[in-house]
């Protein structure tokens, strides 16, 4: 009986981790997306482009020197030379790079709600559930 509970409560805390993990996936992603789009302050208190101004390189960014190989000499500088940021930024906004980095966001969001599907039924799953849902409704 003991191995029976164990290999049940071991399924379970899989999936309830990798719920959680896909579930910070998407936050993040999308977080990468809304720093690039915000005008202003974001509501993390950080400036538009603020990844970029640190040097930071991040999905969306990477996603466009795909489609502008020429990012890469400013990836690889850290967008620390006048008017990397800008041109980076402008490159960004013309590529396909936002809306590639919303699919694979959606990816992880498919994944997640998968791994809630797959868990046994508990009043835990259905809180996980919840708070999957309000972190995938910050991609609209």
């Amino acid at each position: 009986m003991d191995k029976i509970l164990a290999s049940h409560f071991n399924s379970w805390m899989i999936g309830w981790i990798s719920c959680l993990r896909q579930i910070c996936w998407v936050r993040r992603l999308i977080m990468c997306i809304k720093n690039l789009k915000s005008t202003g302050f974001f509501s993390s208190g950080k400036p538009s482009a603020a990844d970029l101004s640190l040097g930071l390189a991040t999905a969306p960014v990477l996603f466009a020197s795909e489609q502008f190989p020429e990012l890469n000499k400013l990836i690889l500088r850290r967008f620390s030379e006048k008017g990397d940021v800008e041109t980076a930024f402008r490159l960004v906004m013309d590529s396909e790079g936002l809306q590639q980095t919303r699919m694979l966001a959606n990816k992880y969001k498919e994944a997640a709600m998968e791994s809630i599907r797959s868990m046994g039924e508990s009043g835990d799953k259905e809180k996980l559930a919840y708070i999957a849902e309000k972190v995938i409704c910050r991609m609209n």
